[in-house]
């Protein structure tokens, strides 16, 4: 099953004119009077097409589904259509190893990605949460476009930085680590010679507490990564931690540098339908709440959060 997972960033637009350090960062939903929901809608209206939008430098294509606006038009939310291309190869049915069809350097492989873009009225940040796929996702794309678009009509440029744990919400960071699961875990060799007759693809490893127990605190794991860490890094393709947030689980890639500071948030298997692809209205939903538990450390304030109504 393919891996799904979300990047979080927070935009803002930089204004150089201003001489007061404290507005440098412009209101966004009134740069010179125009609105950044206004620039976003603008992008996606001329991205909805038939064909594809190609990037000839780093051979990828895009186009947008649909979208639609929630939460009295502040949130937007839609599906894109992205893919790479330039290699040419062959399709083959990856039980039986029968050939489908030869691939042409011009064919892409085009898949479907939801995105979420929340800008609370009179704030200068926005969160944008964008869905990849095997880590391959859609910022370069997306964002490019909407940077060129937003500095044509404002002058200033936005910026998106992907939000680090220091910035996360805190109830995450305090959550307590409930499993750690190394995907692709790789066994010794005496042990991978027995398991091999079951035919399994793949080994997941899962560590659990002992009965009523945690691992501690995620902001711990976080910022001083233990040796069994590391020691799974070694031994498996990720390292995952799961904690539980008022009652929600919320999935975690620990793996990488121990200073890594990008929030890289697991798409819940329950999510994900037979074909490998997510049930994008579920998928919508989650992503919602997971955006109103960042909304109390970025905006500080119990009042920003996402309505679902349009």
């Amino acid at each position: 099953m393919a891996t799904h997972t979300i990047s979080l960033y927070c935009v803002s637009a930089f204004n150089y004119k201003s001489e007061r350090s404290e507005n440098r960062l412009a209101v966004l939903d009134d740069v010179h009077g125009i609105d950044v929901i206004s620039v976003f809608k603008d992008f996606l209206d001329l991205n909805k097409r038939d064909d594809l939008v190609r990037d000839e430098e780093d051979k990828t294509v895009f186009a947008v589904d649909d979208y639609w606006s929630i939460s009295s038009g502040r949130c937007l939310v839609g599906i894109v259509n992205a893919g790479q291309y330039g290699v040419p190869g062959k399709i083959r049915d990856a039980k039986t190893g029968s050939h489908r069809f030869d691939k042409n350097a011009s064919d892409a492989d085009v898949t479907d990605r939801i995105f979420l873009f929340y800008s609370p009225k009179g704030k200068d940040e926005a969160i944008l949460a964008l869905h990849n796929i095997r880590n391959h996702g859609v910022k370069g794309v997306l964002t490019s476009g909407l940077k060129d678009l937003f500095r044509h009509k404002t002058g200033l440029t936005l910026r998106f930085e992907g939000l680090s744990y220091d910035k996360a919400a805190q109830k995450w960071l305090d959550a307590q680590v409930k499993e750690i699961k190394a995907t692709e875990f790789k066994t010794s060799s005496d042990i991978t010679d027995d398991l091999n007759g079951l035919g399994h693809e793949h080994s997941e490893l899962i560590l659990k507490p002992k009965r009523n127990g945690t691992f501690g605190k995620f902001r711990a794991l976080k910022e001083n990564k233990p040796r069994a860490i590391t020691t799974l890094e070694q031994h498996s393709d990720k390292v995952k931690a799961v904690v539980e947030v008022d009652g929600n689980r919320r999935t975690f890639q620990v793996s990488g540098t121990p200073g890594m500071p990008i929030v890289k948030l697991e798409v819940e298997d329950e999510m994900i339908k037979m074909d490998g692809m997510p049930d994008f209205a579920k998928m919508e939903d989650w992503l919602v709440e997971v955006v109103n538990e960042l909304c109390q450390s970025v905006y500080r304030s119990q009042e920003v959060y996402i309505c679902q109504e349009s």
